[in-house]
């Protein structure tokens, strides 16, 4: 998308009012670099899958309200992908690396999101004060609908978000 100077920062996030065109172009544009399908619909409409939970097991993970549900983009190896909402989280790309069909559907587990910057790189989210992205067991509000969502840092790395040394696959998701 870069070398056909289109840049996903600037034309698609900041943007001073999102559309649901602004939207639907984003989607296309991306599942068209990824040579994938787009659905028309919520992700878990387009593959029969059902909500999410949160890292921590909790049903409702907080994802609808900022989350745009009205296009998916779905990858030839189940995987499912849709962008952050009109109005918060434009930024974040939410991306079920087993498809939504297929469990945990929890985050953390096969949920990550990752954000846009302004320089047009993905960053996978990792802890900060922010509660919007935790990824902690021991977060004493465990039953925030948030938790999980600072986790793909961690899972990309292989490192424990909270034991220095451990690994996040094999440690922090016994």
């Amino acid at each position: 998308m870069i070398n056909d100077d289109i840049s996903p920062y600037n034309n698609f996030v900041t943007n001073q009012i999102i559309t649901d065109e602004i939207a639907n172009t984003h989607i296309e544009t991306v599942a068209k670099y990824l040579n994938a399908k787009v659905c028309n619909n919520k992700y878990t409409n387009c593959t029969g899958g059902n909500g999410y939970k949160t890292i921590t097991g909790n049903a409702g993970a907080h994802i609808d309200a900022d989350a745009y549900t009205k296009k998916t983009i779905l990858l030839n190896n189940g995987m499912t992908i849709w962008r952050g909402g009109l109005t918060y989280y434009r930024n974040r790309y939410y991306i079920d690396i087993n498809g939504t069909a297929k469990g945990p559907n929890k985050l953390g587990y096969d949920l990550f999101t990752f954000e846009i910057d302004k320089q047009d790189k993905l960053i996978p989210e990792k802890n900060n004060a922010n509660i919007s992205k935790s990824c902690s067991f021991s977060n004493p509000a465990q039953s925030n609908s948030y938790i999980g969502f600072g986790c793909a840092y961690y899972a990309l790395t292989d490192e424990h978000p909270e034991i220095a040394g451990k690994s996040y696959w094999k440690d922090f998701l016994k």
